[in-house]
């Protein structure tokens, strides 16, 4: 397979009720073939974006679960990766990790009521998503469980589609996954379980090779300077590039379908992400950089922001903050064991003052308003917070500002907003991360874990699935959501009746919380 680094735009193949006949069957060898595949989510609204991101968790979960019941997915990306390995046991004859890509647009249609907040259509629409061919083309698809209407034909293809992925156990990626992965159970599985624990339980056996999250893996593991989603994309693409010019640096290298390959070419649309302007100077850039944009993906002044928000001149300024910390700390000599003692006595103090601050009513929120995050400060019971957008993470990851071209020529050529495209950007970012961070010399580890497997090379320690898999960023929390089976807690009657297990084994997979109870007691209580 031949592949490149420097990829100027990505072929995204939109499926509708008008061409799902002849994309259906190339979607389903897509999802067979991937080692694994990137999901993104466009959703009708979110509700009380405040409530979303409650301390406590089953409060979230709760307030998330009844969002998703009332509002629906109106676009599905999917973006599938496939790693060219090389034959067992042979060397690795370049550093380039070749990986095909298929990326499609799933437009769907409730066939149920579903609420449309007024924000999230005015966002939608600004950013270029067409409701007029949504109600028209898209997939029509029901909520809840199972209602007799899956069968063989497109009746329901959006829900096949993601049992297909189930049902072959792919890995999947997702950024700022947690509202993502409650609308697709509710949406597209069954009807969520009661309980946040029983959530979990099901989601470790329906996603058994693993789901990773690439803003946990920004944030926690990879410590990226900031973690929204089109500054991670952008980001890693230049590294990609620039590693991908020293012979012996590991490298991801993409192929695309070819644009004439079949029926699916007058469907693609060919979505620009020029790496050029990644490697200009910023001398002569005069606007200066709007820091809430910078940082979190988002600035409450919009269009109106006096102040750049260029994807990409806020990737090279933050490669340029980064190379002059780098080279401080370098001059700076080793802290002395006593005043490092000190420093994490005040670190502390520091932390105890946060939290009694959070407690008198003053926090600092990062608002996932669906598929994005920002960050921004209020006061809970002082009206709406004027920060605050009306869409999501990977909604705002992808917010542009228009600015005066005469200020600015260098204008990004990543805005805009598909789900396709935030798919694509997912799973890039989580192919990049593993290729530049993970690996390790063959001889200084075992190829035991399921990452190491999937690359054909060890991993470090601190990229092992025991480190990155299955934990899912939570805004406002310390701690990841952690998807996994426990001793304490059943899957849900939804799930079990979804993968039909013998009826001697029944009463031990009822969710505690549906009230039903065990006949007898299983000799292993742990599903």
């Amino acid at each position: 397979m031949t592949g490149s680094a420097k990829f100027k735009s990505v072929p995204i193949i939109d499926v509708t009720k008008e061409n799902v006949a002849a994309m259906g069957p190339l979607v389903r060898g897509a999802i067979i073939g991937a080692d694994f595949i990137a999901i993104d989510c466009e959703l009708s609204g979110l509700g009380n974006r405040r409530r979303l991101n409650g301390q406590d968790i089953e409060e979230r979960y709760e307030h998330t679960g009844n969002v998703a019941k009332t509002r629906s997915i109106i676009s599905l990306g999917l973006s599938m990766f496939k790693l060219f390995k090389n034959n067992a046991g042979s060397p690795r004859e370049s550093p380039g990790f070749p990986y095909h890509v298929q990326t499609f647009n799933i437009l769907t249609l409730c066939a149920e009521d579903y609420i449309v907040e007024p924000g999230s259509l005015k966002f939608l629409v600004e950013h270029g998503f067409d409701f007029t061919k949504q109600y028209s083309e898209g997939l029509s698809y029901m909520r809840g469980d199972d209602k007799g209407q899956l069968n063989e034909n497109n009746s329901d293809f959006v829900r096949q589609i993601f049992m297909e992925i189930i049902r072959y156990k792919k890995p999947i990626v997702l950024h700022n996954g947690f509202i993502d992965l409650v609308f697709l159970y509710q949406n597209l599985y069954a009807k969520l379980p009661t309980s946040v624990n029983s959530f979990a339980a099901d989601l470790a056996e329906m996603f058994q090779n693993g789901i990773y999250d690439t803003k946990y893996l920004s944030d926690y593991v990879c410590r990226k300077s900031a973690s929204y989603l089109e500054y991670i994309f952008r980001s890693q693409q230049r590294k990609n590039i620039v590693l991908s010019d020293q012979e012996r640096s590991s490298h991801v290298l993409l192929e695309f379908p070819s644009s004439t390959e079949g029926q699916s070419s007058k469907h693609t649309q060919n979505r620009s992400c020029d790496y050029t302007n990644l490697f200009l100077s910023t001398k002569n850039w005069s606007t200066k950089i709007c820091s809430n944009f910078s940082n979190h993906g988002h600035c409450a002044l919009n269009k109106s922001c006096p102040q750049s928000h260029d994807i990409d001149l806020i990737v090279l300024s933050k490669e340029v903050e980064v190379t002059k910390k780098d080279r401080k700390r370098k001059r700076t000599p080793p802290l002395p064991e006593k005043q490092k003692n000190v420093q994490s006595m005040l670190l502390s103090q520091q932390q105890d003052q946060d939290q009694q601050q959070f407690k008198a009513g003053s926090v600092k929120i990062e608002c996932s308003g669906g598929t994005s995050g920002i960050e921004s400060d209020f006061r809970p019971g002082e009206g709406p917070d004027p920060t605050v957008s009306d869409e999501s993470e990977k909604s705002s990851d992808s917010k542009k500002s228009k600015k005066d071209p005469k200020k600015d020529p260098k204008q990004s050529n990543c805005g805009g907003h598909r789900a396709g495209y935030d798919a694509f950007m997912t799973g890039f970012s989580f192919a990049t991360f593993l290729v530049h961070s993970a690996l390790i010399n063959p001889e200084d580890g075992v190829k035991s874990e399921p990452i190491s497997r999937l690359l054909g090379v060890p991993v470090r320690p601190d990229f092992s699935d025991l480190r990155i898999a299955n934990r899912i960023y939570l805004v406002c929390k310390d701690i990841p959501f952690i998807v996994r089976k426990s001793a304490y807690c059943k899957i849900s009657l939804g799930h079990y009746e979804k993968n039909e297990k013998p009826n001697q084994e029944k009463q031990n997979y009822l969710d505690v919380d549906s009230g039903f109870r065990k006949e007898k007691e299983s000799p292993n209580p742990e599903i």
